[in-house]
């Protein structure tokens, strides 16, 4: 009897092991996926970066914290994002060649990544350039919240700017 239970006890765990092995394999396949955001390459800077309020793209964009852009992170399509941080960072073969880069959040993905300022892009000014239409999931779900974050973005008036001369004032409810 208790060589029975013994060997119920090893197929029981038996299974559980090969139930974890395909969730394994479920998790990988999945991560493969065009569709979702890959996060195996993960960024590690070896060498602290200065934060900087804002980066001048090669386009002539100025890129600030809060910007909607799509971001091109190691084995990654092009993903909609939101700046975190922008620092300037030594790269690591020249002592004297300080490089912008942008801690990006990525919609639909738990991660940031710090990227260089090259892989980034004003998302609403390059939108018909980047969208994949044939991708669906979370791709198509990261596009929908970054389109509705930058139209928002785009329609509130920055603070410190004084209107125009020939805009007439609005009244302001309190």
């Amino acid at each position: 009897e208790e060589e029975e239970e013994e060997e119920a006890g090893d197929r029981k765990q038996t299974s559980q092991l090969e139930e974890e092995e395909e969730e394994e394999e479920n998790i990988s396949s999945r991560r493969t996926s065009s569709d979702e955001f890959q996060t195996e390459h993960v960024h590690i800077l070896e060498k602290p970066g200065i934060s900087v309020e804002s980066a001048l793209l090669s386009d002539g964009y100025t890129l600030c914290v809060g910007d909607v852009v799509w971001g091109k992170a190691e084995g990654n399509p092009w993903w909609p994002g939101k700046v975190l941080n922008l620092m300037m960072i030594e790269e690591c073969n020249s002592n004297d060649d300080m490089r912008a880069h942008a801690q990006i959040s990525w919609y639909t993905s738990s991660t940031t990544t710090i990227i260089p300022c090259t892989e980034v892009k004003p998302f609403l000014e390059s939108y018909e350039e980047q969208i994949n239409k044939r991708k669906r999931g979370n791709y198509k779900e990261a596009v929908k919240l970054a389109t509705e974050d930058a139209r928002q973005a785009s329609s509130i008036p920055l603070a410190g700017l004084s209107p125009s001369p020939s805009a007439s004032p609005r009244e302001i409810l309190v």
